[in-house]
């Protein structure tokens, strides 16, 4: 059994204090597409509400990838503070209203219920989901990163080259602006500053 599938007879009346770690790849669902992450720390309190089991707590990974600006490794840190309620039985069938909602959720108040039907609270799904909400649009190897030359491919965060010195009507070319150029002809390079 996996750290974050809770028997709910761990859960008392004071609730079950949870500080679990798993690697990654234990909660990727099957057929979901594979996301590179490091070790996912889950820490906080699941409380029994009657019909309803509530987590509260938050949510600790590192999303593992490649430097979008030099194709170096890069390693951007997530922690996101969650809330989750799990409700006993099956999910209610969609109203007409909400046809197209997931099946394991309703949104009658705002809030996001996932049902489950055995005595094992599974908390991998809804940590995957917080996941892959978080997942960064740009992942970075650091704030300063310089990128790579745009002419050579030198990594400028390694070395430097001579590439940039150029900086003339050749290098709207090489930026794909050579139209804009054509627009305005009588458009001095060196007054762009002002």
């Amino acid at each position: 059994m996996n750290v974050f599938q809770i028997p709910l007879p761990a859960v008392t009346d004071e609730g079950l204090a949870i500080d679990a770690e798993s690697p990654g790849a234990d909660l990727r669902p099957e057929g979901a597409a594979e996301l590179l992450l490091g070790s996912v720390h889950l820490k906080g309190t699941l409380s029994n509400d009657g019909d309803e089991f509530i987590f509260n707590g938050h949510l600790e990974t590192t999303y593992l990838g490649q430097c979008d600006r030099c194709l170096g490794p890069a390693e951007t840190p997530f922690r996101t503070d969650v809330l989750w309620i799990f409700v006993q039985g099956t999910s209610p069938q969609p109203s007409e209203e909400f046809e197209d909602d997931e099946e394991d959720a309703t949104l009658d108040d705002g809030v996001i219920r996932a049902y489950f039907e055995d005595n094992i609270l599974d908390l991998r799904g809804a940590a995957w989901e917080e996941i892959v909400l978080g997942t960064p649009l740009k992942q970075l190897c650091s704030e300063t990163c310089a990128g790579l030359c745009p002419v050579c491919g030198t990594n400028l965060n390694e070395s430097s080259c001579d590439c940039r010195t150029a900086e003339d009507s050749e290098t709207l070319e090489n930026k794909g602006l050579q139209g804009l150029k054509d627009l305005y002809p009588d458009m001095n390079p060196d007054r762009l500053e002002d």
